[in-house]
């Protein structure tokens, strides 16, 4: 993507990601994406959480794992851009 905005004269707008809360994948998706050539690497992660429910705190709603899973990130920045309570799983059809 970076190599197309550039070839086209594009302003350089940083070029990120949108991550579902998926936490099997996150930590190594997120390393993937901004590893290598900076021409090539995303220069953000934005993370949806669904953890948050209620009553909660910092520990108990695993906000404290996705920030210490954040500490190594590679990239420019990482940030928390959707956070929501999810009680229940989403319906198997």
């Amino acid at each position: 993507m970076k190599a197309y905005r550039d070839a086209a004269g594009y302003r350089k707008i940083p070029i990120g990601y949108s991550h579902a809360d998926v936490a099997g994948l996150r930590p190594v998706l997120q390393n993937y994406l901004a590893c290598g050539d900076p021409a090539q690497a995303i220069d953000f992660f934005g993370l949806n959480a669904y953890e948050w429910c209620g009553e909660s705190s910092f520990a108990n709603s695993g906000y404290a794992y996705l920030l210490n899973q954040t500490l190594d990130y590679p990239g420019e920045s990482a940030f928390l851009q959707c956070f929501i309570c999810q009680r229940t799983n989403f319906p198997v059809y």
